[in-house]
């Protein structure tokens, strides 16, 4: 912006010079033409009858034909011109620094601009009038030929003195102007400054903090994670390195068991470890964010209720028997994850991927799965009573002898599903696609499975009491079972 700004300003007081010389050249030669010209011829005096042209007392004399020079014509515009010049290359040789080349020319231009307003443009506007134009006026005596003269001057002086201000007037803008201008040079330059010391406090407080997670000390290790997380709020552009540090350091301190027993039968993290995953929690999410990696940690048996862990890249995680009760793992990445009896009540698993998750006798009642992918997941004698499945894949999903009374399965893709001796009673299937699911001795009682797609699903065995069966879709393909007594069909 600063080089910008001085390059405009140079073309602008270049373009102003070579208008003032132009005009002044112009002005120049106007001014040779007009006091080199010959006086007009006078008047002839009109003839009285009797008497000769030149007796009457009015007759002029004749004149003879000189050169006339118009008062202040210019024989000081040259001299004025040839000082601000000599003045103008007397300074460019003063000045060495090449960045100031353009200001002798500024200043050449500016005198030569003054000159022009004081001495020249007046003039011009305001012209004197010869002796020959006022001998042409009649009845102009010798008092109004002084107050003419007298007018005009004063015309002048007036015309002078408006220039003179507008003048000032320009100069004064353009002084702010480049006053503005170096202002918010110098503030640029001091935040420039500030941003360079500030990256350098806070490279020093990165370099110590990371320093005091090797500590053998419980205390200043936490004193470094909670340094790095006020880091990671003062200093933006360092936040996702500080979060890769923390997950770091959960994925290499995980693995040590705590002494103390959690009341729901699960032991405890390690201090340092549960402050880095609430650390992980409370960090600020943006939209191009990469998931934290907690790839392969290990955290079986550890109570984590109520931990907050969104958007993080749990593949291969060991959380067996883990407390995970109202856990916040939206969009979290858990495939291949191990969940086997894993507590997840009232769980927040929406958007999460659970692709080949092993999540046997898995307490996941009241859980909000909508949207999550379960496919090729495995269920088998997992809790999912009262859960919320909308919206959900789990394509060739294994949930034999699973519990999902009264769960939400509303348009989930169960396309090629397990569900053998499952209890389905009171669940919403609507819209479901349970095309060649097994469902063979399944729990259908009070299932709703209206316009559910049934093409060539296996139903052998299940109970149909109460089932609403109404505008589902079936083919020849789909085995009923012997009885469907009960079941509501029309």
């Amino acid at each position: 912006m600063a080089k910008a700004t001085t390059r405009l300003a140079r073309q602008l007081l270049g373009g102003l010079l070579v208008g003032v010389l132009g005009l002044v050249a112009w002005t120049t030669r106007r001014h040779r033409s007009a006091s080199t010209g010959t006086a007009p011829p006078p008047a002839t005096p009109r003839a009285t009858p009797g008497k000769s042209p030149y007796d009457s007392p009015h007759a002029q004399p004749m004149v003879a034909r000189h050169p006339t020079t118009r008062p202040g014509s210019g024989p000081f515009l040259v001299p004025g011109v040839g000082i601000a010049i000599a003045a103008a290359v007397a300074l460019a040789l003063r000045i060495a620094h090449a960045d100031a080349w353009w200001l002798p020319l500024a200043l050449a231009g500016v005198v030569l601009l003054l000159a022009y307003c004081v001495f020249v443009l007046p003039r011009r506007l305001a012209p004197p009038r010869s002796p020959e134009d006022l001998a042409a006026v009649e009845d102009l005596d010798a008092r109004d030929r002084i107050e003419f003269a007298d007018d005009r001057r004063r015309l002048e002086n007036e015309i002078r003195t408006a220039l003179l201000q507008a003048v000032v007037g320009g100069a004064v803008l353009v002084g702010v102007l480049f006053t503005w201008q170096q202002q918010q040079a110098t503030s640029r330059q001091v935040a420039d400054q500030l941003a360079v010391t500030r990256q350098g406090q806070v490279g020093e407080r990165f370099s110590r903090a990371v320093g005091q997670l090797g500590s053998n000390s419980i205390d200043v290790r936490l004193g470094g994670l909670y340094e790095l997380e006020q880091l990671s709020r003062q200093a933006p552009e360092r936040r996702l390195v500080i979060i890769e540090v923390v997950g770091a350091y959960v994925r290499q301190h995980a693995r040590s068991s705590a002494e103390a027993k959690s009341p729901y039968g699960g032991t405890l993290p390690p201090q340092d470890v549960a402050a880095a995953l609430t650390i992980i929690g409370r960090r600020s999410i943006e939209a191009r964010d990469p998931p934290v990696n907690l790839r392969l940690v290990q955290l079986a048996h550890i109570n984590l209720t109520d931990v907050t862990l969104p958007r993080t890249d749990l593949t291969g995680a060991d959380l067996s028997g883990a407390d995970l009760n109202r856990a916040d793992l939206q969009h979290a990445s858990l495939p291949e994850a191990k969940l086997r009896g894993a507590g997840l009540i009232e769980a927040d698993l929406r958007g999460a991927d659970l692709v080949d998750a092993l999540l046997a006798d898995a307490d996941l009642v009241e859980a909000d799965l909508r949207a999550a992918t379960l496919n090729d997941t495995y269920l088998s004698g997992a809790n999912l009573e009262r859960a919320k499945l909308d919206s959900a894949s789990a394509r060739n999903a294994d949930l034999d002898e699973a519990l999902l009374g009264g769960a939400d399965l509303r348009s989930v893709d169960f396309s090629g599903a397990v569900f053998t001796s499952s209890d389905l009673s009171r669940a919403d299937l609507r819209f479901a696609s349970l095309q060649e699911a097994d469902l063979r001795d399944a729990i259908l009682d009070g299932t709703d499975l209206r316009r559910a797609f049934l093409h060539g699903a296996d139903l052998s065995g299940a109970t149909l009491h109460a089932t609403n069966l109404r505008d589902a879709r079936a083919d020849r393909s789909t085995l009923w079972p012997d009885d469907s007594t009960g079941a509501l069909l029309a």
